[in-house]
């Protein structure tokens, strides 16, 4: 086995508000681990603050390999999404969601006090929520056959893999997640009859 690394992830999940001339600004941490998680939370935000203004993200996920999404939803470009996806960087995490839902006050705040409010409001829900260090994880996305179920939940548990997400159509689609000390491992076993791939 090879040498176990060690990544940052939330502990939890976090909430904090900004004020800034009238304007809340709302900031949200959740653990995710799939794309899905990351739509469905921000849609549940959507739904409950439905006289928002905007809902602005940054995340991060391993399968990313270092590389994080921002959404600006509606405000000038950069000045939401980018601040909110550094102030991740700089707290060194993955895996991670940051949503701010902006109540807007009336008055405009410019592109340098958007960015202010949004990078001050991720840093606050990213300290509330906590760190925790894990192993570090890679994932794969498997599709096959109903008949092939047994054979691979045995496969997947013998890789110490965790289930990210499970889809049963006319087919079996599963996201896998396994420890990176194993990689080498589980890339050299494959399954007859089984696509494997990296997830998108």
């Amino acid at each position: 086995m090879s040498h176990m690394e060690m990544h940052r992830y939330p502990s939890g999940t976090g909430e904090a508000v900004y004020r800034e001339k009238g304007s809340r600004f709302l900031a949200f941490v959740f653990p995710v681990s799939t794309e899905e998680q990351v739509k469905e939370h921000i849609q549940r935000l959507r739904q409950e603050h439905p006289q928002a203004v905007h809902v602005c993200s940054g995340y991060l996920l391993d399968l990313h390999k270092g590389q994080g999404r921002a959404h600006d939803d509606g405000e000038p470009s950069g000045s939401a999404g980018r601040p909110i996806l550094n102030k991740i960087y700089s707290h060194d995490i993955s895996n991670v969601l940051v949503a701010v839902v902006r109540y807007y006050g009336g008055i405009k705040l410019g592109v340098p006090g958007l960015i202010h409010a949004y990078k001050t409001a991720a840093d606050e829900a990213l300290t509330l929520a906590g760190v925790v260090e894990k192993e570090a994880e890679f994932s794969l996305q498997m599709r096959f056959a109903f008949d092939k179920e047994g054979e691979c939940t045995s496969w997947v548990k013998r890789f110490r893999g965790q289930w990210l997400q499970r889809t049963y159509t006319h087919e079996v689609n599963w996201l896998v997640s396994f420890p990176l000390s194993v990689q080498a491992e589980v890339l050299a076993s494959p399954l007859f009859g089984v696509e494997i791939s990296d997830p998108l």
